[in-house]
């Protein structure tokens, strides 16, 4: 049916049959279940997307082998939502469909992630410097997924992932400071000036100590650089408190 209301039934109905039967009760239907995986993600309609992305991603968990890397399942439908996120990377509620789709999907692949950091990370490292903060924070969260599943290959990429990083924390304040103003000029009012959120700040430290502990060398001097071009010591120099709280914490790790 082409009304888009009867598709998005038609989706929940199949995400209810993935997620409460019993893993492998489905598999009979393993190729005619795949196609509708895939159907559901290509060219998806922009009415459909909330429930298409989800839908696809739980009929090839419910019908894929579990703790089997190679799976086909998972690879073909990864590579399906990278490439429609990157049609709709500037739309923000696609992506955070798009991210939370492949974040179930990242632990089934444990390394072979790796396989997608062409097309992934630029994606990630895009959004992470979103405006809005929902993406910013599970942008964040998304790549501390991928750390901790390809943390063998992290000793490469960690220096650059510091750097964004390091920029995200350092204009989480401003950011926070520029939504003030547009509020101020929308009320004629007056507002306090409003810090970036915990949960934003939390998942900026643990991304950063994710990084102390699987970046290596190359991150450590990364690391010690921007350290010293902070001047940090007994009594660092007052900047963002986001970006300190995120500093202090990888010198505690890492015990620079």
């Amino acid at each position: 049916d082409p009304a888009p209301s009867v598709q998005q039934y038609g989706h929940a109905m199949l995400s209810w049959l993935a997620v409460y039967n019993q893993h492998g009760v489905l598999s009979w239907q393993h190729e005619l279940l795949m196609d509708e995986a895939k159907r559901l993600v290509v060219g998806c309609e922009d009415s459909c997307w909330r429930t298409a992305m989800p839908a696809a991603t739980n009929l090839v968990l419910a019908v894929e082998k579990k703790h089997d890397v190679r799976a086909a399942g998972y690879h073909i439908l990864v590579q399906e939502l990278v490439t429609e996120a990157e049609r709709n990377a500037q739309n923000a509620q696609k992506r955070l469909v798009f991210m939370a789709s492949i974040a179930k999907l990242i632990p089934c692949l444990g390394l072979y992630v790796v396989r997608y950091f062409a097309q992934l990370m630029p994606l990630l490292l895009e959004w992470v410097h979103a405006y809005d903060e929902g993406t910013v924070v599970v942008a964040l969260q998304l790549l501390g997924l991928v750390v901790k599943h390809a943390w063998p290959r992290m000793g490469a990429h960690a220096p650059l992932l510091w750097e964004h990083l390091v920029e995200v924390a350092r204009t989480a304040d401003a950011k926070a400071w520029m939504s003030d103003l547009r509020a101020v000029r929308e009320q004629q009012g007056q507002c306090e000036r409003q810090s970036p959120s915990s949960e934003l700040v939390s998942v900026v430290v643990d991304l950063g100590q994710l990084l102390c502990l699987c970046g290596g060398e190359r991150f450590a001097a990364a690391l010690r650089a921007t350290a010293s071009a902070a001047d940090v010591g007994p009594t660092p120099a007052k900047g963002s408190p986001t970006f300190d709280a995120l500093l202090q914490a990888c010198l505690q790790v890492t015990h620079v």
